[in-house]
């Protein structure tokens, strides 16, 4: 599965050689928060993992859950090579977890 995705992100197969892992909090309603707040450098991938009981929303600083692209609950997504991502989520006190690659 790792060298199918990778395949799919990048047209070839590429090695990555470090990974980091994080919880984080959505402890606000209707609030903006960067993922992560401090990037891994050089990160070539980006997952999302909602592990809340809702639909996150995930964007530029702009998003809002009526604009930004949703995660459903127990869904994740993979976001290649990109900096500046924002999560919101309409509830306070949601949980989700994020892996770096690169």
């Amino acid at each position: 599965m790792k060298n199918y995705l990778l395949y799919k992100i990048y047209g070839t197969k590429k090695s990555l050689s470090t990974a980091k892992s994080q919880a984080f909090e959505l402890t606000s309603a209707d609030t903006t928060y960067l993922l992560p707040t401090a990037e891994l450098t050089g990160r070539e991938i980006l997952v999302i993992y909602n592990s809340s009981d809702v639909t996150i929303y995930w964007g530029g600083s702009d998003v809002t859950t009526s604009n930004g692209v949703p995660i459903a609950s127990s869904k994740y997504m993979v976001i290649p090579a990109v900096n500046n991502i924002y999560v919101i989520c309409g509830s306070a006190g949601k949980s989700i977890r994020i892996g770096e690659l690169k």
